[in-house]
């Protein structure tokens, strides 16, 4: 989705970290690889560009990184964040929807804007990549985000403020793994 200036910014981090190999994984497009493949060799970058296609061990390839660098130009849901934010991955991502909601919530997501030079994203991702051995602390807070039993109870809370506030209560129906549970806050 930004696949040109993901090599243009991992060009200027190569510069900050010589021995950075940037691994290119989902299904592959020709005419893509072929404008990176051109972009790489102009800027002599062969062989640190690896395009691994789709693959079935990718928790395991982003278990192995130090960073994701993830310029998109636009996301609905990004699961390849979410993903990477399960392994405790360090993440630099566009602020655009969908990204910058997940970062307000996912321990090691940076957002920047998509106007900034390729230099200061690069900047940027070496400070992620600094914090790259806090990697089990940023991980470890992933699976409480979504517990189910936690959700629901965010969730609930959330319903109870708002019934307060406005005081109208209601009937509020919750899917759990145990089937559906109602819950009734109505006075009366």
């Amino acid at each position: 989705k930004n696949h040109e200036r993901l090599v243009g910014i991992f060009l200027h981090f190569a510069q900050l970290v010589p021995d950075a190999r940037l691994l290119l994984v989902g299904k592959r497009n020709p005419s893509i690889e072929s404008r990176i493949a051109a972009i790489a060799q102009t800027r002599q970058a062969n062989g640190r560009i690896v395009f691994a296609g789709v693959r079935e061990d990718v928790g395991r390839l982003l278990a192995s990184s130090d960073l994701m660098l993830f310029p998109s130009l636009r996301e609905g849901l990004p699961g390849a964040i979410v993903e990477a934010a399960a392994t405790g991955l360090p993440i630099v991502a566009s602020d655009i929807p969908g990204i910058s909601e997940l970062a307000g919530v996912l321990p090691g997501v940076e957002t920047i804007g998509l106007a900034c030079p390729d230099d200061y994203w690069a900047t940027r991702a070496l400070a992620a990549h600094a914090k790259s051995s806090c990697r089990s602390k940023l991980g470890r807070n992933f699976p409480a985000l979504f517990d189910v039993a936690q959700s629901r109870a965010r969730f609930e809370r959330l319903y109870h403020r708002g019934a307060a506030t406005n005081g109208s209560g209601g009937l509020v129906s919750i899917c759990s793994r145990s089937g559906l549970a109602e819950t009734n806050t109505r006075k009366g």
